[in-house]
This record gives structure tokens, sequence and C-alpha cells, in this order.
């Protein structure tokens, strides 16, 4: 596995990669970072040259500019800069939660540059009233302090899908939220404020959409799917709950290397 950086006109952004072959970009979950796929990237190597990248403002990518209030374009553009810095026209894109929302957006907005496309457990919110609902019950927000007690506060979803007995995937999740600091609620208000469904009429790729049996967004990655254009689209189910990349990163990979052809 590589590791690296590239510099865009909005900073340095980090990456994992892996393979040789035709790319293959995965864009994490908030708060994830990019070393949420490092169990999946062996796999994805066999066939592709897999690119696990840092969205701005986790891991150790620099972060998108505060003003104007960071959005899935705005994510989506700093994803196609990174592409423009690698001299990568064109790429497979896999993303799971906020991933799938600027997966999204870009296979949209650049149609071009998404060859086939995999969601991975999207968030599709309707109207308002599901934004507040969404709101209420992910964006817990939290602040620094001296003795530590804020640990306490950003890491209240990470029981929700790391196992009991994995420590190293507690322990890579810890550090991606502390990289990503009291920020990290930028991500995941982004991906609330995001008209999925609008951008879903517009898509024209081969769309895998895939969620965890046990996600917290499974009906919301099937009302999705019946969102997208027919007959460019299937919908499948893997094992596992949010944590699922890390639990079970052969089944992840095999899907989507069906799907890729």
């Amino acid at each position: 596995m590589r590791r690296g950086y590239v510099d865009t006109p909005g900073g340095q952004l980090h990456y994992r990669e892996a393979g040789e072959g035709p790319p293959l970009l995965l864009l994490h979950m908030t708060a994830s970072s990019s070393v949420m796929y490092e169990r999946s990237l062996p796999y994805l190597a066999e066939r592709f040259q897999a690119i696990a990248l840092d969205t701005p403002g986790f891991g150790l990518s620099d972060p998108l500019p505060e003003e104007p209030e960071p959005d899935i374009p705005g994510y989506a553009g700093a994803v196609s800069a990174f592409l423009d810095a690698r001299g990568i026209e064109q790429v497979n894109l896999v993303g799971f939660h906020t991933g799938a929302s600027i997966g999204l957006e870009l296979a949209v907005a650049a149609p071009a540059r998404v060859s086939r496309l995999v969601l991975g457990a999207i968030l599709a919110a309707r109207d308002d009233e599901e934004r507040r609902v969404w709101s209420e019950k992910i964006l817990r927000s939290w602040e620094l302090d001296g003795r530590g007690e804020f640990v306490q506060e950003i890491l209240w979803w990470l029981p929700h899908y790391i196992r009991e007995s994995d420590g190293d995937a507690y322990l890579s999740e810890l550090i991606a939220g502390l990289q990503a600091g009291p920020e990290y609620l930028l991500a995941p208000s982004a991906v609330i404020a995001y008209d999925a469904f609008a951008a879903l009429s517009h898509l024209e790729h081969e769309t895998l959409f895939i969620s965890p049996v046990q996600d917290n967004l499974i009906e919301e990655t099937k009302q999705a799917f019946a969102s997208a254009p027919e007959g460019s689209s299937r919908y499948e189910e893997m094992p596992g709950d949010d944590g699922a990349i890390y639990e079970y990163p052969a089944e992840f990979a095999a899907a989507v290397l069906e799907f890729l052809g």
C-alpha cells in the first residue's frame, strides 16, 4: 500500500492506494478517513488502481474553506481537483454514506469523469421535516477542552458500528475522529442539506446501490434506488451494519468487483 499527497487549489489532499490498472476511487463516511478502506484495498487492488481519498477536512487532508459553508458540490469539486492533480480523466467511483453523496454529485456534475458508480448506504432526505429528523439524530456537536472530556463526546457513535472485539478498527476510527475535530459536522450537515433526489433524476451512469442489512440508511438507500432512472441501476445488500466495510471487507470488495465486471 502506498500513501501520498497532492496539491490542489484548495489545499493538500491525502490518499492511500494499492494495485495497478483502471483507477477506482473510494470515498469514505463521516467522520472516518481513507483508513476505513484499508482492509478492502488488497482485494480491490487485484484488478484496479484502488485509491482511497481523505476527503477535505478528514484524515490528513486540508479542509474546505469555511466561507461559504461547505456543501456537497464543494466536496465534489475538491475530488475533481484531486483527479486533475493526479492526471486521472475518468474513474470508477465508490462512496459510502457521506462519500456516496459526494460521488453522486460528481457523477451528475461531471458525468465524463465517472465510468461506473457504487453508492453505499446513501442518505437522501425528501423534505425539510426529514432533514430536521436527521439533524436531531446525528448532528451532535462537541468542544475541545484541556482535560480530554471531549473524547467521549466525539466517540459516541463508535460502539454502534465497531465490534467490541475489533480493537484495531476502534483505534483507526478514534484517530480519524480526532483528526476531523469539532468541524466534522460540516460534512454530515452538507449531506442532510443535499437534494439527492434531484441529482438522481439526472444520473446517467450504471450504478450499484448497496447497503449493509443493518445499516441505519438501508431504507433511504432503497428509496434512492427506486428514484434512479430505470434500467441502469441495481440494488444489493451485504452483511453487517454501518461498520460493514471493516467487518466484511472481502464481501464488500466482491460485490464491487462483480458489478464493475
